[in-house]
């Protein structure tokens, strides 16, 4: 179990996680701009960061957002995927390049600059954005910090871009195992406007260990497919999700299942460090559906639960209001027309016992005992840099009717969050 004390403890943490895979190199620069569609009085923060590997290569994948409004860097990205080669992504947060006048030129332009400063071609670079929606790049103030990059790009750790992505987000969410004499590294950003549908959530990996294009991109979907996509914070699909996986491919030696169980490792890690990071977030929901027929009822059923504004609230407040819980799982599966047995489901919580044969087996007792359980799995929610713990607040529905069974991870639902994305461009 993963306990911190305080922000200095979690980071050197992390750091300990973030050493780059052979081929990488990485660099942040810091840069300030007034906004063309706000008056300010002071300038706005923004970081530039780039991941760049030594050589191109041909053995990279790509998931997007299947939001109809994509930002322009996923219109961008989703032309690169075709490319031969790539070698590597720029970075900004603060604004995310979505559906602003003329979003493409400027990427364009910024790349071209990128192209000019460090000889690479430039129809080899993924550029991706986060922060405000509808506002423009300042373009000129980012040329000026391209500039600057080969000035600060070194090949020993990721850390320092973990943390320049950010934006709502609490802590920096870094993963890594080692396989062999190989690694692989990922780094995720993302608090707020989370339900990722990967295909403004974020997601690198880098990797040395030698895989195949045609082995990897389906094999990184299914990964994906089995994490990311099994979260919600707010169940709002960003027009920004974005996930990359590139390899140097320098290391041999590994086969496709050790990469592929050191990469779900990664992102299982990574996906619940985020809705941990969560805007206003002070549980963290883990619900597993059991005995289904299928992952894809299984997935509708978890989702609808950790997406239920009534039982997030009621979590939130310690509350074992367990008629929010059941309200949850028999709206979506009449909705969705999943056939159930209501005198056959069993739930639980922890290790309570919460409804069986058709009837709830509440008493004084047992609701102590929740509201108990409830609040050892709290954590402050108020933006304190690092995660105190993991504990999470575990449900379990048993459908007893197949044998598939699904894991979802969500948030509660705070003050916090509303005052948090009701002041977000105050």
């Amino acid at each position: 179990m993963e306990i911190y004390n305080n922000k200095d403890e979690y980071e050197n943490d992390v750091k300990g996680r973030s050493f780059l895979p052979k081929g990488f190199k990485a660099g942040v620069v810091s840069l300030t701009f007034f906004p063309k569609e706000k008056k300010v009085d002071k300038p706005f923060p923004m970081n530039l960061s780039l991941i760049l590997l030594d050589k191109k290569t041909d053995s990279f994948a790509g998931v997007f957002t299947k939001n109809s409004f994509p930002g322009h860097p996923i219109v961008h990205g989703r032309g690169v995927l075709g490319s031969e080669f790539v070698q590597g992504v720029l970075i900004n947060n603060k604004i995310s390049n979505v559906r602003c006048p003329g979003g493409l030129d400027t990427i364009d332009k910024i790349l071209t600059g990128f192209s000019t400063e460090f000889g690479v071609d430039k129809n080899y670079m993924f550029s991706s954005s986060t922060g405000i929606i509808g506002w423009r790049l300042p373009e000129k103030e980012i040329l000026e910090a391209v500039e600057k990059l080969p000035n600060v790009m070194q090949s020993e750790t990721i850390f320092p871009v973990a943390k320049a992505i950010m934006t709502t987000d609490n802590f920096p969410k870094v993963r890594s195992v080692n396989i062999g004499e190989g690694r692989i590294v990922g780094i995720a950003k993302g608090a707020g406007m989370i339900e990722p549908n990967m295909a403004t959530m974020l997601l690198f990996i880098l990797t040395d260990i030698k895989i195949g294009r045609e082995d990897l991109r389906p094999l990184f979907k299914r990964v994906i497919d089995k994490t990311f996509n099994r979260i919600s914070i707010d169940s709002d699909q960003s027009t920004s999700d974005t996930g990359l996986i590139f390899s140097s491919n320098l290391v041999d030696g590994v086969s496709l299942p050790e990469f592929e169980k050191g990469l779900l490792e990664i992102c299982s890690d990574l996906s619940e460090d985020v809705v941990r990071n969560g805007e206003g977030t002070a549980h963290v929901i883990e619900v597993k559906v059991k005995g289904v027929l299928n992952q894809k009822d299984g997935l509708l059923i978890g989702k609808a639960i950790v997406n239920a504004p009534l039982l997030k609230a009621a979590i939130y407040g310690n509350d074992p209001n367990l008629g929010r819980l059941l309200q949850a799982i028999g709206d979506v599966t009449g909705s969705e027309g999943i056939n159930i047995d209501p005198d056959n489901i069993t739930l639980k919580m922890g290790d309570f016992t919460l409804y069986e044969k058709g009837a709830f087996v509440l008493n004084e007792e047992l609701e102590l005992q929740l509201f108990s359980y409830l609040k050892e799995r709290a954590f402050n929610e108020k933006s304190i840099g690092y995660p105190e713990h993991r504990n999470n607040v575990k449900i379990v529905v048993d459908l007893h009717s197949g044998q598939e069974e699904v894991t979802v991870f969500g948030s509660d639902l705070s003050y916090e969050y509303v005052r948090e994305n009701a002041d977000y461009r105050s």
